[in-house]
């Protein structure tokens, strides 16, 4: 077990090292996060959060090109083991797109179907929302208006009307007047966008292509900001400016250990560390286990050779006993390798799995090659080393 174990760590630490590459661009991004302020607070005091991090996402938007890069809908579905097309219909209850804000395309500039940056055509206006749609999805214009419409009158209206309208310090009330509409932009079919997160397309180097993308322009209910705001709110901040950045995100909220931030490259570098570290210390336990193995090897083929027979008893379901003797050691070969193949395959698809790195059936065949190798060449140096000793044994006792 510990060999497939390494070789699914290793796969890892070298993919994890390989994405390092595209993370240097970001030294000086930030993640914010929130403290858990738990789920018994009064619906006056959530508001209240809700306003206070809006005012933080603006100003952060306006002075340290804050934005939002939400995928946490296609990371569920990679939990999830889906593979669905990202063209922003539900799937299986799941959305399939995600979300920016304007100044993402700052740091990841995406182009229009006739080459003009994104940013040209969106279209700022309480009652649009704007929805970048790759060419090959032009198929399917007319139910991604339906759905998004749907969407936007939910975080527009709905939400409103079901929770937050019982709330007298909830300013949010717009017009239902409005009518709402779709800007759907046709975007240029082969761009990617970074996801800024290190669990999110590991494969593909954290770049997500050519989904369908809801552009946040601020005309939802505040609890939207205040969702993503808790996971996907990144900013730019530089060591070199005057305050701490746990004091400056404090003094714009007005609370102290309310809100913080972390470098996403010091996360994503310490990750990397890490999973070197979890390698090496993997590659020393693994040894442990080999050398082990070839000393509880070298025990039984040393008690062959000394009993010249082994015997092995086999127990029926019905209780009887049958003896065998084999004259040859061999029929210990495959043992460790047929014991251990089927217990790791029982334990990667039991709960268990979730301790080991996901591992493919390439993987687990590649070890189970090793470990027979090891196998079949222990026993042909043990059997050859053994009858050497032994015939040296009886040549010696013949010559006394």
């Amino acid at each position: 077990m510990a060999l497939p174990f390494l070789i699914g760590l290793h796969q890892r630490s070298m993919v994890e090292d390989r994405n390092l590459q595209n993370w240097v661009a970001a030294k000086d991004i930030y993640l914010l996060s929130i403290k858990d302020v738990g789920q018994d607070m009064g619906l006056e005091i959530e508001v209240e959060l809700q306003n206070k991090i809006l005012a933080l996402y603006q100003r952060l938007a306006a002075e340290n090109n804050g934005f939002f890069m939400d995928a946490m809908d296609v990371y569920v579905l990679e939990v999830q083991g889906a593979d669905y097309p990202l063209n922003g219909l539900l799937a299986d209850g799941c959305s399939t797109h995600i979300t920016v804000s304007p100044n993402y395309f700052r740091f990841n500039p995406i182009v229009t179907s006739e080459g003009v940056p994104v940013e040209q055509e969106l279209i700022y206006a309480d009652n649009v929302l704007n929805l970048l749609v790759p060419e090959s999805w032009s198929s399917i214009h007319d139910a991604l208006d339906e759905r998004f419409l749907d969407y936007f009158m939910f975080y527009r209206f709905e939400i409103y009307n079901r929770i937050y309208s019982a709330a007298p310090n909830d300013p949010w009330n717009p017009s239902r007047q409005e009518e709402l509409e779709i800007n759907m932009i046709p975007v240029r079919t082969g761009q990617s966008y970074f996801t800024f997160s290190p669990d999110i397309r590991r494969d593909a180097g954290n770049r997500i292509p050519d989904p369908v993308v809801v552009v946040d322009t601020g005309n939802l209910h505040p609890t939207s900001t205040f969702t993503r705001a808790s996971r996907c709110l990144y900013f730019q901040y530089s060591d070199g400016q005057d305050m701490d950045i746990t004091d400056y995100l404090a003094e714009i909220v007005g609370m102290d250990g309310f809100v913080f931030a972390s470098s996403v490259w010091e996360g994503v570098a310490a990750r990397v560390l890490r999973l070197k570290r979890d390698y090496i210390a993997s590659v020393s336990l693994t040894m442990s286990i080999v050398l082990g193995y070839l000393a509880s090897s070298f025990s039984l083929f040393a008690n062959y050779f000394a009993r010249n027979q082994y015997l092995i008893t086999v127990k029926t379901l019905w209780g009887f006993r049958g003896f065998r003797r084999y004259r040859s050691a061999s029929v210990m070969l495959f043992m460790p390798t047929l014991l251990a193949l089927p217990l790791f395959g029982l334990i990667m698809a039991t709960r268990l799995s979730r301790l080991f790195p996901p591992l493919s059936i390439q993987t687990l065949l590649l070890a189970g090659a090793i470990l027979a190798g090891i196998d079949i060449l222990y026993f042909v140096f043990m059997e050859k080393l053994l009858r050497k000793k032994s015939m040296h044994s009886i040549l010696k006792g013949e010559s006394s």
